[in-house]
């Protein structure tokens, strides 16, 4: 089952639904993008620019 079929995942549904999704894009996959963006550490400065540039 997935989210647009199970019956326990009815407010998660309802919940993308009042975002706006369709039926027909409840059922494609659904990809989250996590930064691990910090400014105080040199090494993690442009990871806020790659997550935004990949969304």
């Amino acid at each position: 089952m997935s989210i647009a079929d199970d019956p326990d995942r009815a407010p998660a549904r309802s919940h993308l639904y009042a975002m706006g999704l369709s039926d027909e894009e409840m059922r494609r996959p659904v990809v989250g993008i996590a930064s691990t963006w910090t400014g105080t550490m040199p090494c993690n400065l442009t990871h806020r620019e790659l997550a935004a540039h990949v969304a």
